[in-house]
């Protein structure tokens, strides 16, 4: 069910992070199979063939000199400003939360040249119908915000198995994940105006759910609006967690196919542990990333603070649930 705003909540906003330049180099791409296989070889079983190949297929007008421009035209936005050894993120809206394909990835990254480099893929970690439904049993006139906490805390327990699709690459292709999500100024065109942040504390994260319902400029995907019919309709995502998996199948990387970063990718911008609440992380590779150690911003017993005021603030009504959503 997607939710109407709740007004009178207070929470949290994310915090937009400082943005580095990078500058241009000069990067060996590859446009075809057949360059692909010059770099990384012919050991691959058919079955591996056929996804390459076919993400060749599916990304072919991406690949040509205006392919940027060609991937904004089919619907792409960025969601991540660039980051060193990623470049840009952009993704298909209509894609997250969908089950995952193989030959049909979620995004791209993109480099300084405006190049096409990498395909990735970011199926959800954690059922998004029952995350909507959290956020739909909010009720500020009888609900403890600790409790709210203790609630989100349980839904976080059962996680999605991790995907399979990429399994007969072997040991190779290694999924990582992205806990407590913060995308902010979703349909901006331009990577830098984005503000990202991940692997915030619960509290902060309920924190910006209820600062999201709160504020009439903010449309938060995937509860306030059904993100499987694309963009426009949000400006936010705010999302539990997802998996990832990178393919740099557009460029040569010599940290491998698969490998989480590409280090000819924007060498000079900002690194991506600058992106987690109080910038420092656990990067563990099919387990997720870890919460920071460090002290986040503002500290747990804050925000508890002001989702209590929040809650005894609010109006004595709610809005009812408006549509329906996966």
């Amino acid at each position: 069910m997607l939710l109407a705003k709740n007004i009178g909540i207070i929470g949290l906003c994310s915090t937009a992070l400082i943005v580095g330049k990078s500058l241009k180099v000069e990067a060996a791409y590859l446009k075809t199979p057949t360059e692909f296989y010059n770099y990384y070889g012919e050991d691959f079983y058919q079955s591996e063939k056929d996804i390459i190949e076919g993400v060749f297929n599916t990304s072919s007008s991406y690949l040509e000199a205006n392919g940027k421009q060609n991937l904004i035209n089919s619907g792409f936005l960025p969601f991540v400003y660039p980051v060193k050894g990623h470049g840009e993120h952009w993704f298909l809206p209509s894609k997250i939360g969908t089950p995952p394909d193989p030959t049909m990835p979620t995004g791209y990254n993109i480099d300084e040249n405006a190049q096409i480099v990498g395909a990735f893929w970011t199926p959800s970690k954690y059922s998004l119908t029952g995350f909507i439904e959290f956020i739909g049993g909010i009720d500020p006139n009888s609900l403890d915000p600790q409790v709210l906490i203790s609630q989100y805390e349980n839904y976080k327990s059962q996680s999605l198995p991790v995907p399979n699709i990429f399994d007969s690459f072997g040991k190779e292709a290694q999924w990582h994940s992205h806990e407590n999500t913060v995308f902010n100024n979703i349909g901006s065109y331009n990577p830098e105006s984005i503000e990202f942040t991940q692997s915030i504390s619960h509290e902060n994260f309920v924190g910006a759910i209820l600062n999201s319902l709160s504020d009439e400029s903010i449309v938060g995907g995937p509860y306030e609006q059904d993100i499987s019919v694309g963009y426009p309709g949000f400006n936010s995502l705010i999302v539990p967690g997802f998996y990832m998996i990178h393919m740099w199948f557009g460029s040569e990387n010599s940290n491998g196919l698969f490998a989480n970063t590409n280090p000819e990718v924007f060498p000079n911008a900002i690194e991506e542990h600058l992106t987690f609440e109080g910038g420092v992380s656990d990067h563990n590779h099919g387990h997720g990333h870890g919460h920071s150690s460090s002290k986040s911003v503002p500290e747990p017993s804050s925000i508890i603070s002001l989702l209590t005021i929040g809650f005894l603030g609010i109006a004595s009504t709610i809005k009812q649930k408006i549509k329906g959503s996966d």
